[in-house]
């Protein structure tokens, strides 16, 4: 009997879920991300096969596993639509991609016409069911290759925790460490951007901030940036265990989540606020007293929505856009709201995707009119539209500035970007790279409100984020460590591990 039944489309669809999982397992998803995804594909699919079971007397058991494979196909071949698109076929160049991408569909609803009308043999369904079983097992084998070839780093976090664990500080101000993710430097906004952000500059100088004018980051990409100001030093120790042609990122998504700083802040009594991000290993830690707003949009879900043929459709629902939006607005407020409460001590973390691409807001903080060159894969090059949502990000950063300086005085607020921004080539090729891809990417915002400074030595102008926590826990009292080499390190998303300094 169950050669009979037809489960294989159920099967298919579950493949398909899990690949998109264990071919991007190099990026550390976490496993309950998936779990939405997999509920959508198996409810969509079984639903059709339960109209269609409607009619099993008509049509027997093979024509609808059959028809309800091509069901999924529907729902899941965007993604290989537009790799069609590409080949480079003669004929093919004369058609424009929307109507060679409709007459797959048609052909698609033709199939499914003649299997209508066509005899399907029940030895059909036992191979396909085999057929699917099989490749869940291979992909299953696969992922097992995958996770046992993950280098653990946790090791090297727990040891550089040792230093400070019989130290209790005298003062516990609450701190807030603020990223805006691809936030440029001033110098690069008016040259590159030709937009003079001294409005927001003067405004974080009036609140009593330093703003290091001619900061960098050291690393390029977000998970190595973040990962190495947490922990206060450079990944040297992580990276040598990697090597240079590594992509895996599992390590330093360990190090990032169980980071130095962390560790040592709840120890001392810290609670620890996080906010989500939608990205990566700061869209939630298991270490935070207290979440703020978790979008059901993280980053494995996009994934899947815009490999799904519901993507087609972004240009008039918006969701992906519309849950950033909320994600970031949302975020500003809660945190607003906690300041008021006047808790201490506390560490909030919030990691900000704008005004890093896709682009969700307009500089009145509507969502933009719909181009492609929203979205985050291609709205690098477009400076217009990055202006109009950095003028958004300004003005809301500004008023969550306030609040903290009205009503939290005393806290130490650190404001910085993970990177610059890549408006000049794309980073995804060693081969481009230029002396102005390098400058404009490490060329960041950087800026800190210290009450009561003590060590004014650290106002470098050329500070790197590695040694902002070095500077407040010295301030706090915990054993002086010097300041590090500011130094900035340049790599791609394909060859994140082999870096070259940014000399300039």
């Amino acid at each position: 009997m169950l050669s009979k039944i037809p489960f294989y489309p159920f099967l298919f669809v579950t493949h398909w879920v899990f690949f998109l999982f264990v071919y991007n397992a190099h990026e550390s998803i976490p496993f309950q991300h998936i779990l939405l995804p997999w509920a959508i594909v198996l409810s969509s699919t079984g639903l059709f096969f339960l109209i269609l079971s409607i009619f099993r007397k008509k049509l027997g058991w093979a024509k609808i596993g059959l028809l309800t494979f091509l069901f999924a196909i529907v729902l899941f071949i965007k993604p290989h639509l537009y790799t069609l698109v590409e080949l480079k076929i003669p004929i093919w160049d004369k058609i424009p991609d929307r109507i060679l991408i409709v007459c797959v569909y048609l052909l698609l609803f033709l199939l499914g016409i003649i299997i209508l009308f066509k005899h399907v043999s029940e030895n059909t369904t036992r191979f396909f069911n085999l057929f699917s079983v099989a490749l869940l097992i291979l992909l299953y084998f696969q992922y097992l290759e995958k996770k046992n070839g993950n280098t653990s780093s946790i090791g090297f976090n727990l040891t550089t925790t040792k230093r400070f664990e019989k130290v209790t500080i005298p003062q516990k101000p609450n701190l807030y460490y603020l990223i805006l993710d691809s936030y440029p430097r001033e110098d690069i906004l008016r040259d590159l951007y030709q937009y003079d952000n001294s409005d927001f500059i003067h405004f974080l100088q009036d609140k009593k901030f330093f703003v290091a004018d001619s900061a960098k980051s050291n690393y390029m990409l977000t998970y190595l940036s973040l990962s190495s100001s947490l922990n206060q030093m450079y990944l040297d120790t992580v990276v040598v265990n990697l090597g240079v042609n590594s992509i895996e990122r599992a390590p330093i998504y360990d190090i990032g989540t169980n980071n130095l700083t962390v560790l040592t802040l709840k120890k001392q009594g810290y609670q620890y606020y996080h906010c989500s991000s939608g990205w990566g290993y700061t869209n939630s830690n298991p270490h935070a007293d207290k979440q703020f707003y978790s979008s059901f949009m993280n980053e494995f879900n996009e994934l899947f929505y815009k490999n799904t043929i519901f993507s087609h459709l972004e240009s008039k629902i918006n969701l992906s856009r519309v849950s950033s939006q909320h994600r970031f607005n949302r975020n500003i407020d809660s945190i607003i709201a906690n300041v008021q409460q006047n808790k201490s001590p506390l560490f909030v973390f919030a990691h900000f995707f704008p005004p890093h691409p896709p682009y969700i807001f307009d500089e009145n903080g509507n969502l933009p009119k719909f181009t492609t060159s929203l979205l985050a894969s291609k709205g690098h090059s477009n400076r217009r539209l990055f202006v109009q949502q950095l003028k958004y990000v300004n003005r809301k950063i500004k008023e969550l500035i306030e609040n903290i300086c009205k009503y939290d005085p005393q806290a130490i607020i650190l404001l910085q970007a993970d990177h610059g921004m890549n408006s000049t080539k794309q980073m995804d090729d060693e081969k481009v790279i230029s002396d102005s891809l390098m400058f404009e990417r490490s060329a960041i915002l950087l800026a800190f409100r210290i009450p009561h400074l003590k060590d004014s030595t650290v106002l470098r102008h050329h500070l790197t984020p590695v040694n902002l926590f070095r500077i407040v826990f010295n301030e706090l009292g915990f054993p002086k460590q010097e300041l590090l080499p500011d130094v900035s390190y340049f790599s791609t998303y394909d060859k994140p591990y082999r870096f070259r300094i940014v000399e300039f």
